[in-house]
């Protein structure tokens, strides 16, 4: 198909914002697609023109995405995405996981321990592409085109998604021996309100932590002078000597192995599990690229269904 007649299309104009997004070049992304700068500006004109406002700033050396254009950006890369993976999903079968497969995780699981494990999953599936969000920032999966979400800790309203358990991970409190060497160890769960205790910002209840005091399940109010918006900043305070922590214990156990961190309190210890749940759009948990993620979770980190 010719350039005039491509970008007449909707998906051409799409195929032309991204290749001009990725290439901040009229001359190269022109290049990509077999066709001409000049016909590639006029193309690009036309749609803003429809469109009513810009979508790149253009200069003698290169072309930016303006605003308008990253949000439309954003969403011309899901639209393409999408359209190839209905065309693959067609073309091989439904059985086979393939296409793209956008999710998004918190950094602390995210870094520690999905990360290490995908080499073992892409080699797995090998027509299978991921498109990785690893943040600490909470999107809307649905809206920002996300296939899959991955939770760790209590959840919110999860309304218009499919909310699949995966795991549950043991938390441990633990402090740095220069802390205790300077403040000494509480030797009771009620001692924390008299030490320094670090906790993780907007997270309901994080400054109350459970314990098995009497028999009884006890919630204690530590004092909690510092916060932090993430798990993974906390425990860099933490291993500096900042005060006592209550996290997961996949990212406190390398520090206890080498001694930068002591478990304390062990007597009190309650099952104070964090619960990992993978949040979907409905209507997707029959898509092969997902159900093979689903499964490959369950396998490396939590338990059968």
């Amino acid at each position: 198909m010719g350039f005039i007649n491509m970008v007449e299309t909707q998906t051409g104009e799409l195929l032309a914002v991204l290749y001009l997004s990725e290439t901040a070049s009229f001359t190269r992304a022109a290049a990509r697609l077999g066709l001409t700068a000049s016909a590639l500006s006029k193309a690009i004109d036309r749609l803003e023109k429809r469109l009513g406002c810009r979508l790149f700033a253009r200069s003698t050396r290169r072309v930016v995405a303006t605003a308008e254009g990253e949000r439309f950006i954003a969403h011309a890369r899901r639209i393409v995405d999408e359209l190839a993976n209905a065309e693959a999903d067609l073309r091989f079968g439904r059985n086979i996981p393939q296409g793209t497969l956008r999710i998004t995780v918190g950094t602390a699981f995210g870094n520690q321990q999905l990360l290490p494990a995908l080499p073992r999953f892409m080699a797995r599936y090998p027509q299978l592409r991921l498109a990785l969000s690893v943040s600490d920032h909470l999107v809307d999966i649905a809206a920002d085109g996300f296939d899959l979400g991955l939770r760790l800790g209590p959840l919110g309203p999860v309304d218009n998604l499919v909310a699949r358990p995966i795991a549950s991970l043991p938390r441990k409190v633990c402090a740095a021996p220069a802390y205790l060497r300077q403040y000494g160890s509480p030797q009771h769960p009620e001692q924390l309100a008299q030490h320094q205790c670090l906790v993780v910002a907007d997270v309901e209840q994080a400054d109350q932590w459970p314990f098995m005091v009497d028999g009884e399940l006890r919630r204690v109010d530590v004092s909690a002078r510092l916060s932090v918006d993430s798990a993974e900043s906390l425990l860099s305070l933490a291993l500096a000597g900042a005060g006592i922590i209550r996290q997961s214990a996949f990212l406190l156990e390398p520090a206890l192995q080498d001694g930068r961190l002591v478990e304390i309190l062990q007597p009190w210890r309650v099952d104070d599990s964090m619960p990992l749940t993978a949040l979907y759009p409905p209507g997707r948990q029959h898509q092969a690229k997902l159900t093979a993620m689903l499964d490959f979770l369950h396998e490396s980190f939590g338990q059968p269904d």
